[in-house]
């Protein structure tokens, strides 16, 4: 998570990318070993809020330069990844959104 954190303070506000999935913290190592079987590990990156007073953590995949590209990408991604729905976000979202755990 730490090295995320940097991540995702390393990127410009404009820059995509998807989001996979959200999960209890709880759940998270397991659900990683088994994206990243499909997924470079690489890649994939995670930020940590809460939800109803629990801790969650999301994990987001990839860097874009626009929506499109991302949506193209979102196309490719493993059917089970894409059961969960995956969207597209940008990191300043993201960061204004993670901003009061920071």
């Amino acid at each position: 998570i730490n090295a995320s954190k940097i991540w995702f303070n390393e990127q410009s506000a404009s820059t995509v990318t998807i989001q996979l999935m959200g999960l209890p913290a709880t759940q998270v190592e397991t659900q990683l070993n088994v994206v990243a079987k499909h997924l470079d590990i690489e890649n994939i990156h995670v930020y940590q809020k809460v939800v109803k007073g629990q801790p969650y953590v999301t994990l987001v995949y990839g860097t874009y330069t626009s929506k499109a590209e991302a949506i193209s990408a979102i196309e490719t991604l493993p059917a089970f990844i894409q059961s969960n729905a995956p969207y597209i976000r940008t990191i300043g979202g993201i960061l204004k959104e993670t901003k009061h755990l920071q």
